[in-house]
């Protein structure tokens, strides 16, 4: 049974590769194997996840950016049940929906900044911080930092785009401000791989910037 599994993931990364001539084969076989995971496991077995992500990564390629949203969503809300805020596959989740949503933004960048699709950037941009900002104040948690790929690029991305983000309002200012000293003191937290002692700084003087205007 063990060995079927890891083929079928096997002939999921496959047949992403291929052309959209392939694509239909790949829901076939993806729903299928949903199917017999629902009979044998259940749908909240973090194996119904992984392939829930795969089904969303399909979605993308078959620009169907609605049902995307939602088996992303689906997945993010299942890891972070199952195995909680600190886990690698939930930080995974939680940038396939990062990045996807800022991607989003980047094709609305000349849209109000009220739109909802900068609403919902914010919203994966709050999931982020709250995660780096756990796993920078675990113990040891400079060293699960330096081993993840995942907290590494979610934290580069972040930091990156916290400050064009506040200054283009896509928060209240009290809310921005708040959200900048988070970042600020997190980014103080975690190991100086990059400069990431002036992006702090940065932060704090947009922070205190904003506090003073939203006072």
């Amino acid at each position: 049974g063990g060995g079927g599994g890891g083929g079928g993931g096997g002939r999921q990364v496959l047949l992403l590769r291929n052309t959209s001539s392939e694509y239909d084969k790949c829901e076939e076989l993806l729903e299928s194997q949903l199917t017999l995971c629902e009979e044998v496991l259940s749908l909240r077995h973090p194996l119904a996840a992984k392939m829930l992500a795969v089904k969303a990564r399909l979605c993308i390629k078959l620009h169907r950016e609605h049902e995307c949203e939602e088996l992303q969503q689906r997945v993010l809300t299942m890891r972070r049940s199952a195995l909680g805020l600190d886990h690698e596959d939930t930080h995974r989740s939680a940038m396939d929906v990062y990045a996807r949503r800022r991607y989003a933004a980047y094709l609305h960048r000349h849209e109000r900044i009220s739109s909802p699709v900068f609403s919902a950037f914010a919203s994966a941009v709050e999931t982020c911080l709250e995660m780096v900002q756990r796993a920078a104040g675990l113990p040891h948690g400079k060293e699960g930092f330096a081993l993840s790929k995942s907290l590494q690029s979610m934290s580069e991305l972040l930091f990156n785009d916290m400050q064009p983000l506040a200054e283009a309002g896509i928060w209240p200012r009290a809310q921005a401000a708040s959200l900048l000293r988070t970042a600020a003191a997190t980014a103080l937290q975690l190991p100086c791989t990059n400069p990431r002692v002036h992006t702090a700084a940065l932060f704090k003087d947009l922070a205190d910037g904003l506090g003073k205007l939203a006072a």
